[in-house]
């Protein structure tokens, strides 16, 4: 749609790790030059800067243990789990944690978020969400596939069943 090849994992991962600090010189300083393999500026700027100081958050999702992973260690407010069990999820959060420790940052600055597909049966989708916030998840993002106004409506009649789930 972009006139962009989609390319391979590897060469969305290339993308993304060049263009993290290019986002974040935009957001931050007055003018940024950045000469790369894929991007290219020359005292590009961005105004208005964002509101967040100092920026807004970034959240990076994706499964990658060597790449991906390691981004979201040096550059997200928040790492996005594209689903999975909640033993997976808690899995690769342990190896976001390594690359944290060592890059120095503390993990838990970075919030864990994983997408969940409503199920039919919306009743199990509670336990589900408690499986996930015992392994560490912060943050749940409901995805909605078929008759997307039908499950929309049956989750939202669950929320106070899925705050409930969240330790005070």
């Amino acid at each position: 749609m972009l006139g962009l090849p989609f390319g391979s994992a590897g060469d969305r991962a290339d993308r993304l790790a060049e263009a993290l600090p290019i986002i974040r010189s935009l957001w931050t300083r007055p003018r940024t030059t950045f000469e790369g393999k894929h991007y290219h500026l020359t005292d590009a700027v961005a105004e208005p800067k964002p509101v967040q100081s100092p920026h807004p958050p970034i959240w990076i999702g994706g499964t990658g243990r060597r790449r991906t992973l390691r981004m979201a260690a040096e550059h997200a407010a928040v790492w996005n789990a594209p689903g999975g069990t909640p033993q997976q999820v808690a899995e690769l959060s342990a190896v976001l944690d390594q690359h944290c420790a060592d890059i120095g940052r503390d993990p838990s600055d970075i919030r864990r978020s994983v997408q969940v597909r409503v199920p039919a049966d919306v009743d199990g989708l509670v336990d589900q969400v408690r499986a996930f916030v015992a392994v560490g998840v912060t943050e749940i993002i409901l995805i909605v596939t078929a008759d997307p106004v039908a499950q929309a409506e049956r989750a939202a009649a669950l929320l106070p069943r899925l705050r409930a789930a969240w330790p005070a």
